[in-house]
């Protein structure tokens, strides 16, 4: 009986403890109900309203609390009841209902039976009651009532809605993620959410006292009108809020300056800020800008100076030298230590409270060291070092700029001697010694201090003719200075520099030689350019005034603004008369100033009637100037008159101006555009001398591979560059058969007899095919074929020295065109064309192959002249002139002239050096010496 009686209980406590089960998995579904809703309902919270720590936290603990109640309350509801035995024995009879009421029964009979109180019932029946409940209950195993009703309802309920949880964190995974730190560390470094997400750089950084820092901010999503970057200190204040900079979308900068404190620093917007970062200070002091004030001593004359140290670290002063070292620094300094050489130096602070200096005097070169120390004691890490330097007190420079080595002037010469002097620390004085034809020296002190002036630039003017010299003498010359070192003065001198004295005759042949056709015309066309704007300014006037005189006929009066018109116009009148005065003068200058050509004495006659009429257009000009000045002053019945006078005056200048301009052009324009047009012929005479020359040169040099039947790669290079040249040469014969044609159409109008010889040159290069066979020439001498190369090298070279008496008689014309000067223009040309003919140049400059002739460059003593008017010429390549000695009187000097020209020599630039094995300015080869002499001889004897 005892054994089913403990097979009901232990069924009825099988039966609890699943429905405890059951109930305790309700609890935790509505739990984990609870605490979705609340996680959802703290992020909305924390997103909308940015809640602190304090809240979060609050936030947490109250939904955490809520959440268990809930839990706690559902298992009591469910598990609270007077009997659990019957209320799982009620529930397990409604889940099988043919139990009836069996469990309830049994369990009444269980209590009667452990009671033994007498019952109407039979206590066997009763236990038999119970009996047939334990084996039913025994035989039971899932009953579905034990389950509270709503359990699978809110469990489907509950994975409804974490399936939309994660849907939303999904869909709000930037605010979840700002959001879930927040309350899991509510206190800590977690900005809130914000569609804005602001990455700041650097995040954390260290920097030494007192430096700037540079924060900047990045912002990405929804770009913020202003970001603020917050500064805090340690405990959470606030101690700056500063405005950051936009530099381009979405970035901002903003600098912290002079940073003396460790701080935290973050980006904030409106609703919204970055993770907080620390910026820590460094203590250590560092060396910043190093300054160096010199006391210089007192005999330099210098006055004292403060320099930043460079980055070489070097400090360079005079002996004697008081020097203070300034070492600024980030952080506060009491000073610091320096080390010259073997000797300790303190450093103290300076005037800054982050300046530390120290004194010395530089006595000899050593190194420096020096370190500093703050307020608290720090000592730099890095070490300033430097090496002293002693300047030593260097020698004063002298030079004589002018005149050169080897200077001219003739006897009534007036020749500046220009001296620059220089030294480092002062110039005590210049001397100048000058002797005469060997003789003893003059010096004279030209200047002279205590120093301090370290350049001094001196001149000193000879008189030539108060020194009564004559051709042939030499004055030679040469300069000293002194500096002011206390220890002795020293001294430089210059080179010994030279002054002949030539006659007016080689003065006048030095001026021949560097002026062209071309120079002439400019020099002569610069009076025309003048006249020209005399002419243009008087018009402008004389129209104003007309314009002013066609109001007052209209009969309208003249107003303020007229008169003060009139007397601007008179101010201007003023100024033209004065400009023509000028004018005047300088024409009067040039008349009376040697003529360099022949024909330049009718030129110059010229402008000497050109300049009295000047007076004469000055003097009208004045009256035009002073009636102007009378009607704008005067009553308005003189008005007309006054203006009818000055326009009179006008017209009068005008005539005068025009009459010149009309003179120059026929008397001074029409024979300078003569002389052109035969200078451009002399000039294609030369340049065929010069293409004749190039050619003999080069047959000589082909003619040493015309035997070479297999040439090695060298001599195949040479022959190529050889090839390169008659190319040249040939490009450059004919272009000057074209300008021998062209140069004759201009000039057959006038001379037609010179003008046919250059036509019959022109077809002389033609008839004979001289570019052809030059070609043939250097197709061969290209392609390595030296015997035939050389061949036609030597034909063209034949060809052109046929054409040699044509030539002769084209550049024969100057007595054609002088005749022609004389009946047409009654003009007097003289020998011009044969004086032009010492500057003709030619237009060939072959090029400077590689290996052939001279090669490099040619340099040649520049010189200066002086004539008349002062410095001529300041030669930048060597003239004849230069390179004869100077005869010792005048007689000699016309001598050696005449033998000078007795022959040609073939110039060419400098910078090109020619085909032939000679320098530029060395005669032709001498084996056309004859042929060159016989046509001179020629051309003088037609001139004759």
């Amino acid at each position: 009986m005892a054994s089913e009686t403990l097979t009901l209980a232990r069924s009825m406590r099988r039966f609890a403890v699943s429905r405890r089960k059951r109930i305790a998995a309700l609890s935790l579904v509505r739990a984990a109900g609870i605490a979705l809703v609340f996680g959802f309902a703290l992020a909305y919270f924390d997103v909308l309203m940015q809640l602190n720590g304090d809240a979060r936290l609050a936030l947490v603990c109250g939904a955490g609390v809520l959440t268990l109640a809930g839990a706690a309350f559902t298992y009591y509801r469910y598990t609270r009841a007077a009997s659990e035995a019957r209320l799982v024995a009620r529930l397990v009879e409604l889940d099988d209902p043919s139990l009836h009421n069996d469990l309830i029964n049994a369990l009444e009979f269980e209590q009667v039976l452990a009671d033994e109180t007498p019952v109407a019932v039979s206590r066997p029946l009763m236990q038999h009651e119970v009996d047939i409940a334990s084996v039913r209950s025994a035989k039971l195993e899932r009953v579905k009532t034990l389950t509270p009703p709503s359990l699978r309802k809110e469990l489907y309920s509950l994975l409804g809605g974490l399936l939309v949880s994660v849907l939303l964190v999904l869909l709000f995974s930037d605010a979840i993620a700002a959001v879930l730190p927040r309350y899991i560390d509510p206190y800590g470094d977690h900005p809130p959410y914000s569609p804005t997400r602001l990455t700041v750089n650097p995040a954390g950084i260290t920097v030494d006292y007192g430096e700037n820092v540079t924060i900047s901010a990045t912002a990405s999503g929804v770009t913020p009108e202003e970001v603020t970057l917050v500064l805090e200190v340690s405990n959470g204040q606030t101690v700056a809020e500063l405005p950051m900079l936009r530099s381009s979308e979405g970035d901002y900068r903003q600098t912290i300056e002079r940073a003396t404190q460790d701080l935290t620093y973050h980006a904030r917007i409106e609703r919204g800020r970055s993770k907080r970062y620390a910026l820590s200070i460094g203590k250590t002091p560092r060396i910043g800008a190093v300054n160096v004030s010199y006391a210089h001593p007192a005999y330099t004359k210098l006055p004292p100076q403060t320099r930043q140290l460079g980055a070489d670290a070097i400090i360079r002063a005079y002996e004697g030298t008081d020097v203070e070292l300034t070492i600024a620094s980030n952080r506060p300094l009491r000073g610091g230590a320096m080390r010259l050489g073997d000797s300790d130096v303190e450093m103290t602070p300076g005037g800054d409270a982050q300046t530390a200096t120290g004194s010395f005097t530089v006595g000899t070169p050593v190194m420096l060291e020096a370190r500093i120390t703050d307020v608290e004691n720090n000592v730099s890490n890095d070490i300033l070092r430097a090496r002293i330097e002693v300047l030593p007190d260097t020698k004063p420079r002298i030079a004589i700029v002018s005149p050169g080595r080897q200077a001219f002037a003739i006897p009534t010469a007036e020749v500046p001697i220009e001296i620059e002097t220089q030294d480092d620390l002062g110039v005590a004085n210049i001397t100048l010694f000058r002797g005469l034809n060997g003789s003893g020296d003059l010096s004279k002190t030209l200047f002279a201090s205590e120093g301090g002036e370290t350049q001094v630039n001196s001149v000193e003017v000879l008189d030539l003719p108060d020194l009564g010299l004559r051709p042939g003498d030499v004055i030679d010359f040469y300069a000293t200075v002194a500096d002011t070192y206390p220890k002795g003065p020293q001294t430089e001198a210059t080179p010994s520099h030279q002054i002949t004295i030539i006659s007016e005759e080689q003065y006048r042949s030095f001026l021949q030689q560097e002026t062209t056709a071309e120079g002439l015309r400019d020099q002569y066309y610069e009076v025309n350019k003048r006249l020209e704007d005399l002419i243009a300014a008087q018009e402008e006037i004389e129209a104003q005034t007309q314009a002013l005189l066609n109001t007052l006929e209209s009969g309208a009066q003249l107003g303020p603004e007229d008169k003060q018109k009139l007397l601007r116009l008179s101010e201007q009148q003023q100024k033209l008369a004065q400009e023509t005065q000028d004018a005047a003068k300088s024409l009067r200058d040039e008349a009376a100033s040697p003529s360099t050509f022949d024909i330049e004495k009718d030129f110059k006659k010229s402008l000497g009637q050109m300049a009295e009429r000047l007076d004469r257009a000055r003097n009208a000009m004045d009256k035009s100037a002073t009636q102007l000045n009378q009607a704008a002053v005067g009553s308005e019945g003189g008005l007309s008159e006054g203006l009818a006078g000055a326009q009179k005056d006008q017209q009068t200048a005008l005539g005068e101006l025009g009459q010149n301009k009309q003179q120059f052009a026929e008397q001074i324009g029409k024979p300078l555009d003569e002389v052109g047009k035969m200078y451009k012929l002399l000039e294609d005479v030369e340049t065929f001398k010069a293409i004749y020359a190039a050619q003999v040169d080069l047959e000589r040099q082909a003619r040493s591979y015309r035997d070479v039947n297999a040439p090695s790669l060298d001599q195949l290079v040479r022959l190529k560059e050889l090839g390169q040249a008659q190319n040249e040469i040939r490009n450059a014969t004919i272009d000057l058969r074209n300008n021998f044609e062209k140069h004759a159409a201009e000039i057959e109008p006038t001379l037609p007899n010179i003008a046919r010889d250059a036509r019959e040159i022109a077809e002389g290069i033609d008839g004979r095919n001289i570019p052809t066979v030059m070609e043939q020439a250097m197709n061969g001498l290209a392609s390595g074929d030296g015997a035939n190369g050389h061949h036609d090298a030597e034909e063209a070279a034949r060809l052109m020295d046929q054409m040699i008496e044509r030539v002769a008689a084209a550049s024969g014309g100057g007595s054609e065109m002088a005749q022609s000067l004389r009946i047409t223009m009654g003009m007097n040309p003289g020998d011009t064309m044969s004086q032009m003919q010492n500057s003709v140049r030619s237009a060939f400059q072959p090029g400077q192959q590689p290996g052939a002739g001279s090669g490099g460059t040619q340099t040649s003593n520049a010189f200066d002249m002086f004539g008349p008017q002062g410095n001529q010429k300041k030669a930048d390549k060597e003239s004849r002139m230069s390179r004869r000695r100077m005869p010792a009187s005048a007689e000699e000097a016309r001598d050696e002239s005449e033998f000078a020209g007795a022959f040609e020599e073939l110039d060419t630039d400098e910078s090109h050096g020619p085909m032939i094995d000679a320098p530029a300015s060395q005669p032709i080869t001498e084996e056309y010496r004859p042929i060159i002499e016989a046509y001179f001889q020629r051309l003088a004897e037609e001139k004759s």
